[in-house]
C-alpha cells in the first residue's frame, strides 16, 4: 500500500514542473502558499489512496494519468489580477 505522503510528494513533484513552466518557482513562493499547497495536497491524497485501497485505480494507473496531463496546456497566472471595479462607483 502507497503511504499518503508519497502520493503528496508526487503531486508537490508535478506542481513544481508546473511552476517552472510559468517562470514561478514553487521553492521560492511565500511560505504560506506552499503550506496551503500542502495542504490541498494532503486533502487531494487521502481521496487517491481512498481510491487506490478500494481497487477502483491502481497506482499505475495513477502516474500514467498524472504523467499525461503535464504536457498540457494550462493558461499562466498573471502577475497581478485585473481590478474589480466597484459598483458603488459609477
Amino acid at each position: 500500500m502507497t503511504a499518503v505522503r508519497t502520493y503528496v510528494a508526487q503531486l508537490r513533484q508535478r506542481q513544481k514542473v508546473l511552476s517552472g513552466r510559468f517562470g514561478s518557482y514553487l521553492e521560492s513562493m511565500p511560505t504560506e502558499t506552499r503550506v496551503a499547497l500542502t495542504c490541498a495536497n494532503g486533502s487531494l491524497a487521502v481521496l487517491v489512496k481512498l481510491l487506490v485501497d478500494k481497487g477502483l485505480i491502481t497506482d499505475a494507473e495513477l502516474i500514467a494519468a498524472l504523467d499525461a496531463a503535464m504536457p498540457e496546456p494550462f493558461t499562466p497566472e498573471k502577475g497581478e489580477p485585473d481590478p474589480v471595479p466597484d459598483p458603488a462607483v459609477s
